[in-house]
């Protein structure tokens, strides 16, 4: 995804005589040409003399990042912008940057009503807070249906939403948990909520800001963070079926999914409050053969590092089948995964 410059103060504060007058569309319809245009335009010529004759086909694309003007003035810029440039390539998707501070209903809102019809996501930012890991997740899920309702109501029903930075403010186990219930909060929105993207991907271990990065590395080797641990051990058990779930959850955030042949049930499950829990699940209809079970546990200060890169990791760990239900224990401030032979 490639983010066009529209011209916002924020991101040209060091403005020069050469730039002070610059046409900000045609910058960005320049963009879009030496990345799609045919080796015949102007700029699909410089790309090709760059040695890359064929079109790269870029078809995400959203308009500035983090605006900082008024919501009108930003709305006037997407009805100027995202017409001229499907215009030149009707193929392309575009996402409007939403809210990412203050009142953020009344932006993202703003910008669904009033110019909904010309772009395909809404993206928005957040990080949270690391001590918010028990109910951050929960609350920006809470989100997602909101702006869901607002959507069912617009012009453009067909709008989804592209979290676009996401992550908690640590590299300690909190960010493991949060990471694990917003991943979660992720599939129980799946109807509304496309694409997601955290941030920061990469940081040098001696970097001295922005201490969230899921891959910490410096010259010789390198240290994955708690959020990075949940995530693959999440994508490593990844089922595309979405399966609803009903009954208590006791402040644990558990989803359901299945392989697409039926085989295999997949639970996975952030317990992150101070206290054991219990967790049960029935089948209905169908009695697992076997189950394994891989668990992540740890204090919530502990934190993986160049010396024991591995101090977070998933262990191994226990879940007993009665008849069509699964059985297994969730300790204090610990995420999970359950997968079941059907």
């Amino acid at each position: 995804m490639i983010v066009i410059n529209i011209g916002t103060p924020q991101w040209n504060l060091r403005r020069t005589p050469e730039t002070a007058d610059v046409d900000w569309l045609q910058e960005a319809l320049d963009w879009l040409e030496y990345c799609n245009g045919p080796a015949t335009s102007k700029w699909g010529a410089v790309r090709a003399a760059n040695g890359h004759p064929e079109p790269y086909n870029v078809k995400y694309w959203e308009i500035d990042n983090e605006i900082e003007t008024s919501v009108e003035d930003y709305i006037a810029a997407l009805k100027t912008f995202i017409p001229a440039m499907k215009g030149m390539d009707p193929t392309i998707k575009i996402a409007a940057c939403g809210s990412w501070t203050g009142n953020r209903m009344e932006w993202d809102s703003r910008l669904i009503n009033e110019a909904g019809e010309l772009f395909d996501w809404i993206s928005f930012h957040q990080y949270d807070d690391p001590n918010t890991f028990a109910d951050g997740p929960g609350r920006i899920e809470h989100y997602f249906r909101e702006l869901k309702e607002v959507i069912d109501q617009s012009p453009n029903k067909d709008i989804k939403i592209f979290d676009s930075e996401w992550n908690a403010q640590s590299t300690d186990w909190r960010t493991g948990l949060y990471a694990g219930g917003l991943l979660n909060g992720f599939e129980r929105c799946g109807d509304v909520v496309e694409m997601a993207a955290p941030a920061l991907f990469l940081r040098h271990a001696r970097a001295t800001a922005w201490d969230n990065a899921f891959i910490n590395f410096e010259n010789k080797s390198w240290f994955p963070a708690p959020n990075y641990v949940v995530m693959k051990l999440w994508r490593d058990h990844y089922a595309p079926n979405f399966l609803e779930l009903t009954g208590e959850t006791d402040g644990v955030s558990v989803v359901a999914t299945k392989s697409d042949d039926g085989g295999r049930l997949v639970l996975k499950a952030v317990n992150p409050t101070g206290e054991k829990k219990d967790v049960s699940v029935t089948i209905i209809g169908i009695e697992p053969k076997n189950a394994a079970f891989q668990l992540i546990q740890a204090e919530w200060n502990d934190r993986n590092t160049l010396e024991s890169p591995d101090k977070i990791a998933p262990r191994n760990g226990k879940v007993p089948i009665e008849g069509n239900t699964v059985r297994f224990d969730l300790p204090p401030l610990s995420a999970g995964v359950v997968n079941c032979e059907l």
